[in-house]
């Protein structure tokens, strides 16, 4: 009982300190989160927001640094090349914005402006990226591992087809305790995307792609083993990380890890089995927030919580003692 009073408290305190969060959430997955005591996978997403403060999202959420995070963890990952780096597309030097290439910002998603052939309209460039640095990107969801991360612009390679043209796969893993439940695949990513949705045995979700464009009918990708090898080491040691991935023939570049899927939920149509896959795969003892020390009201609350997942009473409670 002192357990459950605990975490009961624990989401009162939640709904009144997060209510735009919490009303945010209801409205886009129509269910009331159990926030405290998390089972679905959105509920998960938001606990995350919450709770878990790990240092090393910060690092994970820069877009420019979580490459460098990425090729310590698999040495042998591709990365786009570099060419600049810097705080205003004003001082890009023209050589860098000739051929294909993308401007990107280090602190949000979504923050890309390709240039193909060399060709582009600088004033829209930097009426763009002028946007992006005055965005406080991540609020409006409460994703928290975007508050720390420095605004900044830098050029990148873009990733080509191996024919030399714009068609490149994406492919986006999501990786749950060492689990890969969700595979996301994403082709012509420069031209007319098409997407499917997948299990993470690779087989066709019933669902639809919920990515907002037409869906594809296409062959998985026979270097599939090594596409999941690759996921599970990017994705080593933490309770739940989306990769993405280019493919270029045999070739596999790093993209981007994400931590809040699309704002932090997974949203999906007819596939429940799917939903509720992640959703149990996501053990979250296995976060940072219940695998390190606390202090204050989250550990009190992190010590019940982690009683209840694991099916005991605190020691507490087990000697008859009231909290």
């Amino acid at each position: 009982m002192r357990n459950h009073l605990i975490v009961g408290m624990s989401n009162l305190w939640i709904y009144l300190r997060y209510a735009r969060v919490i009303i945010l959430h209801i409205v886009t997955c129509r269910e009331i989160p159990n926030v405290a005591y998390p089972k679905t996978v959105n509920d998960k997403f938001l606990w995350r927001k919450v709770f878990d403060r790990n240092p090393a999202f910060i690092g994970l959420s820069d877009k420019l640094l979580c490459k460098q995070m990425a090729k310590q963890k698999c040495p042998d990952i591709l990365l786009p090349k570099v060419l600049w780096v810097g705080e205003d597309a004003a001082d890009i030097p023209e050589q860098h914005l000739q051929g294909d290439v993308m401007v990107k910002a280090t602190h949000g998603s979504g923050f890309c402006f390709p240039v193909f052939g060399g060709k582009y309209d600088r004033d829209e460039l930097l009426a763009t990226t002028g946007d992006w640095l005055r965005t406080r990107y991540g609020w409006r969801h409460w994703e928290w591992g975007y508050f720390g991360v420095r605004p900044q612009l830098y050029v990148e390679e873009l990733i080509l087809d191996e024919n030399g043209g714009y068609g490149t796969t994406e492919v986006k893993l999501y990786v749950y305790c060492g689990q890969i439940k969700q595979i996301a695949m994403i082709y012509d990513r420069q031209l007319e995307p098409s997407a499917s949705l997948l299990r993470g045995n690779w087989t066709t979700s019933t669902g639809g792609n919920s990515i907002g464009v037409k869906t594809a009918d296409r062959t998985v990708p026979a270097n599939r083993e090594i596409i999941d090898n690759i996921a599970l080491q990017l994705c080593d040691g933490f309770d739940h990380m989306r990769c993405d991935l280019y493919l270029v023939g045999s070739k596999i570049f790093f993209g981007e890890y994400t931590l809040y899927n699309q704002g932090g939920y997974i949203l999906l149509n007819n596939d429940d089995a799917l939903l509720a896959a992640q959703g149990a795969a996501w053990d979250i003892r296995q976060s940072w927030f219940l695998s390190e020390p606390q202090s204050g009201f989250k550990a009190v609350y992190a010590e019940a919580l982690l009683a209840l997942l694991n099916g005991q009473a605190t020691p507490d409670a087990r000697r008859g003692i009231s909290g």
